[in-house]
């Protein structure tokens, strides 16, 4: 479950701690509160109170998009708290609107987006807590238990906890009480069924989580407010802790709008959610477009608390920082107020990803369904017909597609690559393809394989010459050869960033002046389209790349220096940008890095990465007509990422 430990500090300076599940990209979060100590021993977390189904319900909040935070409740588990094990409603309030400053401060979290989650005790906190404070947009409240304490010994329980209070004032300890019995529990109104359950389940919690405590200190709950925020409330059909017809009774009292009511046939209270069945019960709609269309217009002058996550120092301005969220988010705040500072901007030079070597190398599909005859009217100037394009780096990756973007477009193609027999293999692929395609079409495009190292001049000049042999001319250039590592600039093996530098740069340089030449020779325009990255105009993170960010950014000059240089000889030339690229080595990649997958897509606006068919339509484009009045442009196809 990947989750991240975080501490939320509270008005009154209790430090709540749990654990924060981010989505991948931003948009709504949700506060989790838990219930009255029901553990369900299914999940391995590191306290009994988040051992419940909580853990599963926020990854499936996670997944369908929405941040999920959990955390022990005061005086619980890991969180701070004296006396211990006291259920305070005031305060459980307060903190989940301090846990809502808290989880504000993500960058993934829309601030307007938060709601509340409660189950049983907590659900009835839930509901209250969304009456404190208004910046919540919906409640989720599971089996809410409004009328908790013993009916038959809620006198003596009230007189208890007055005697309680007056002998703490005296500085004595305070009173506590068995949650749970082998017979009943003498504080909640549970049939004693239901208690026998949870006393079992108490006696297995204690064995394998020492920080269990079955006591409880005695206090007063509180529910008579007005509710602004959209409900959603869930009851179980066979609940005998919280009757179901009592929770639907506070449902209906429920001042305010009603977003809906869920009634979980054949459950009971402890069976409604556990780790089990979590994910199969919860099959209310959890996407954040439900999320958003229960919200309603912000608020003027909203209650705002001050908050930080860290340890808070003697130093003033730190201590000013922290209570702040604004000035500590500012270069006035001593350095780690925030333990988000530069979190998603800077590199992690313990990142090291090598180039695999090409008997490591993922092959490659030929793309389905891309091609062909269609009868969607489009402009004849995208055509590619009686035209030949080499393509350097077309067995695989980035370039093959494009080649076949490239002859479903009507021209003769030329794989140029250093591993030939796959380039041959391709080729002929691309054939197939085409053929079942295009049923009935007698003439195929001619498709050929050629080898070449495009950093070595005599490789790439026998390699012109193979072509021009078997296709009589080159009219396209596509330079779609390179590669990239991860090393920080300190340790980067000197011989790999030469070979790097040969490829991305040299290599185009040599395929371009080559294809260039030929074309002044034959007195012909063309069109070279030379793939470069986003990396040539930003500086990605968290991997260290900086001899690549650099050779992109030196092709993407070629690519305006040749278009100035050549443009009286009609020659076009413009760039390819792209973004993150999920091929099939970018896939080996992140198999093997699965955490920066989530950076990655956390900072790309369209939330997604980007696949080698999105360069079908770029290509072709700037190959053809379609763009004869473009030289020296650089297409970025990024997602917008190089826009944030």
């Amino acid at each position: 479950m990947s989750m991240e430990k975080v501490e939320v500090k509270t008005l009154d300076g209790i430090t709540l701690r749990g654990n924060l599940s981010l989505a991948k990209t931003r948009g709504p979060a949700i506060i989790l509160g838990l219930g009255a100590r029901f553990p369900d021993l299914d999940i391995e977390i590191s306290t009994v109170s988040k051992k419940c189904f909580t853990p599963l319900i926020a990854i499936q909040f996670k997944q369908n998009g929405i941040t999920a935070l959990v955390y022990d409740l005061r005086s619980l588990g890991e969180s701070d708290g004296l006396p211990r094990n006291e259920f305070d409603p005031a305060k459980l309030a307060e903190d989940y609107s301090d846990a809502l400053t808290f989880i504000s401060t993500c960058s993934v979290v829309n601030p307007s987006q938060i709601g509340f989650w409660g189950m049983s005790f907590n659900g009835a906190i839930a509901l209250a807590a969304a009456v404190l404070d208004s910046r919540a947009r919906f409640v989720i409240a599971c089996c809410p238990w409004a009328s908790y304490f013993a009916k038959d010994r809620i006198s003596q329980l009230y007189t208890a906890a007055v005697k309680d209070r007056v002998s703490r004032l005296r500085g004595n300890e305070p009173s506590r009480v068995p949650v749970w019995t082998e017979k009943r529990s003498p504080v909640f109104g549970v049939p004693d069924s239901e208690g026998r359950k949870a006393y079992q389940l108490v006696l297995a919690a204690m064995r394998s989580a020492p920080r269990y405590d079955n006591h409880v200190a005695l206090a007063t709950p509180y529910l008579d407010h007005e509710f602004t925020a959209p409900v959603m409330v869930l009851v179980p059909e066979l609940d005998e802790v919280s009757p179901p017809e009592q929770q639907l009774k506070l449902f209906d009292q429920i001042k305010g709008p009603k977003a809906s009511l869920h009634l979980a046939k054949g459950r009971n209270h402890l069976g409604l959610l556990t780790a089990r069945q979590a994910v199969k019960a919860l099959r209310i709609n959890t996407r954040p477009a439900a999320v958003t269309a229960a919200s309603r217009p912000a608020v003027a002058n909203t209650f705002f608390r001050g908050l930080s996550s860290t340890v808070p120092r003697a130093n003033d301005d730190k201590s000013k920082a922290a209570k702040d969220p604004i000035l500590a988010a500012t270069n006035k705040a001593p350095e780690g107020v925030l333990d988000t500072e530069g979190r998603f901007a800077r590199v992690d030079e313990s990142l090291q990803i090598e180039y695999p070597d090409d008997e490591n190398m993922p092959r490659s599909p030929i793309v389905q369904g891309r091609g062909g005859m269609h009868f969607k009217r489009t402009l004849a100037q995208f055509s590619l017909e009686n035209k030949v394009t080499l393509v350097t780096g077309g067995a695989r990756g980035l370039g093959l597609v494009m080649a076949q973007a490239i002859v479903a477009s009507g021209s003769d193609l030329a794989i140029v690559d250093l591993n030939k027999a796959e380039a041959e293999e391709q080729a002929q692929k691309l054939v197939e393809q085409f053929r079942k395609e295009n049923p009935g079409l007698e003439q195929m495009p001619n498709v050929t394989a050629h080898y070449a190292d495009v950093s070595d001049p005599n490789s790439v000049n026998d390699a012109l010459s193979d072509i021009i042999s078997k296709h009589g001319k080159i009219d396209n250039l596509v330079t779609s050869a390179g590669f990239t590592e991860n090393f920080d600039a300190i340790s980067y093996p000197h011989d790999r960033l030469q070979k790097l530098w040969g490829v991305n740069v040299d290599g185009t340089y040599l395929f371009a002046t080559g294809v260039a030449k030929h074309l002044m020779e034959r007195k012909v325009p063309g069109s070279i389209v030379m793939i470069g990255s986003m990396s040539g105009a930003i500086v990605n993170v968290p991997q260290p790349q900086a001899p690549y960010n650099a050779a992109k950014a030196a092709v993407r000059q070629l690519a305006a220096s040749f278009a100035v240089e050549w443009a009286g000889h009609d020659i076009r030339v413009n760039c390819i940008s792209p973004g993150y690229m999920l091929t099939a080595l970018t896939r080996k990649i992140l198999d093997e890095n699965p955490e920066l997958r989530d950076k990655w897509i956390s900072l790309i606006p369209t939330g997604k990465m980007g696949t080698p068919e999105d360069l079908m339509g770029p290509v072709t484009f700037l190959l053809s007509d379609a763009s004869k009045y473009m030289t020296g442009a650089d297409i970025r196809v990024d997602g917008g990422y190089t826009l944030t």
